[in-house]
């Protein structure tokens, strides 16, 4: 009697230690998806804010073409080809401003008629590159410093300065 009783106290301890440890686990995953939405909300709202600006900025007649032709920036790349990389790529078509290529760690996945580049791979001269992943403009700009010599633009800085 006392090995069965023994047996099915050992076996609840292993069923409440399983329930335990699987709600702890949940609980962690949980919390990593929590902070991935996190950041992805904030990742939109500086990307909203973003192209509230850029919309104002043209409803005022300012243009991004016209801030790099001043500057003498006429052969760009542009890092971020995502949403703002597409439209400042659309933007710029049609200017004084020749986009040589793109750059982004997804490259293979982007469908676009410029030609996207990742930063492993050599990445030809241009005046300069126009950073539109602004979220993480330090990371980038860290990493673009380390291979080229040309300035890097932030996005924003350029919205900023019209």
């Amino acid at each position: 009697m006392k090995k069965r009783l023994f047996s099915v106290i050992r076996q609840l301890l292993i069923v409440t230690a399983s329930v335990i440890g699987g709600n702890i686990l949940a609980v962690r995953m949980n919390e990593k998806k929590y902070k991935e939405l996190q950041a992805l909300l904030k990742k939109n709202v500086v990307l909203c804010r973003l192209f509230h600006q850029w919309l104002t900025m043209k409803q005022e007649k300012k243009s991004i073409s016209a801030y790099l032709e001043k500057n003498n920036f006429l052969n760009v790349a542009i890092y971020g080809m995502g949403d703002a990389g597409q439209a400042l790529k659309n933007e710029l078509a049609g200017s004084r401003i020749c986009v040589r290529y793109g750059i982004d760690k997804r490259a293979d996945e982007i469908y676009s008629d410029l030609e996207i580049m990742t930063l492993e791979g050599e990445l030809p001269d241009v005046d300069a590159v126009i950073v539109t992943s602004v979220y993480f403009i330090y990371e980038v700009e860290r990493e673009l410093n380390k291979k080229m010599s040309c300035p890097v633009l932030s996005l924003q800085d350029i919205l900023d300065e019209l």
